[in-house]
């Protein structure tokens, strides 16, 4: 559109940017009209789409889920899924380009820098498992006193099921049965995020339950050595605006769930594909999900020169 090549960097890292000439401009104005206009409807075409596409494909996919460790769905079912979370990533993929675009561009029009990250789904995930790891962290305190000092045991799970903890409770109603049944619903909340979101290649968190086990004693034991929290600081008066601005961080953080979801939905139909592959002799054991070929990828990636016309 004829803007310079930093001008992404001036929006979202408040980095300077050089002035465009008048003529670039012009020449590119019909792209930047496009551009505003989608901006204007995004809010609205959005929302459509999310009632009429997104949330439905993926409760069908939530209902009916692959399970990892022996894949159940037969090869052509797991195809249909294939086109099914192709078909809606190529929308999804021009909305996670355009919200935080949008959201940059109105936080500099506004000259508001403060929005409450909270919206997006991995600071969600990382508040709430900030949250699990204090309440392992009491109860470690109440049943092995000095746990802090130890190397952490070798099967967490096993240990917090063991009711010999409480003599008071039955095998299923242990407290730490409900620390790991809270546990577990955090990770099936939240397993669609990786650390690479972006990248199918990587594991999501739902594929490394036992990494995450060990996460979540590192960080209660972190809690023990962990400096007060500060007092919290009085809200200033919200400036003018930003109000409208947190609701479109709102939907900013939407758009990046339902982004990294159908991401996360078309690695694990590669993988039960990859493990069906191996086991009926049809793939090379040695083959990993990187090195599969990227052009089922190439909808959602080509998703991207349609954003402006």
């Amino acid at each position: 559109m004829g803007l310079p090549p930093e001008s992404l960097e001036f929006l979202v890292r408040d980095q300077s940017m050089s002035r465009p000439s008048f003529r670039t401009l012009l020449i590119n104005l019909p792209g930047l009209l496009r551009l505003v206009g989608q901006q204007l409807r995004l809010t609205k075409t959005f929302a459509r789409d999310d009632r009429a596409l997104f949330t439905p494909l993926l409760q069908q996919l939530t209902t009916d889920p692959i399970n990892l460790q022996t894949p159940q769905h037969s090869p052509q079912i797991l195809f249909d899924r294939l086109d099914h979370i192709l078909a809606a990533l190529q929308p999804a993929t021009r909305y996670n380009i355009l919200a935080p675009i949008g959201l940059a561009i109105r936080q500099k029009i506004a000259k508001i820098d403060d929005l409450d990250s909270g919206m997006m789904p991995e600071v969600q995930a990382t508040r709430a498992f900030q949250t699990l790891a204090n309440e392992l962290r009491h109860h470690l305190d109440r049943h092995d006193p000095g746990w802090a000092t130890r190397e952490p045991v070798a099967d967490l799970r096993s240990w917090l099921n063991d009711p010999n903890q409480d003599p008071h409770q039955t095998p299923n109603h242990t407290p730490g049965r409900t620390l790991l049944d809270q546990f577990d619903a955090w990770l099936d909340l939240y397993g669609y995020l990786s650390d690479v979101g972006t990248n199918i290649a990587i594991a999501t968190w739902r594929e490394t339950p036992d990494r995450w086990l060990r996460l979540w004693w590192q960080a209660a034991k972190a809690l023990t050595t962990a400096k007060p929290p500060l007092a919290m600081k009085q809200p200033a008066d919200k400036p003018k605006g930003s109000r409208s601005l947190q609701e479109f961080a709102r939907l900013k953080g939407r758009v990046a769930e339902v982004y990294d979801r159908l991401l996360a939905e078309l690695r694990w139909c590669f993988v039960a594909l990859e493990h069906q592959g191996k086991a009926r002799d049809l793939l090379p054991s040695s083959l990993e999900l990187s090195a599969l070929h990227q052009d089922p990828l190439d909808p959602s990636i080509a998703a991207t020169g349609d954003i402006f016309g």
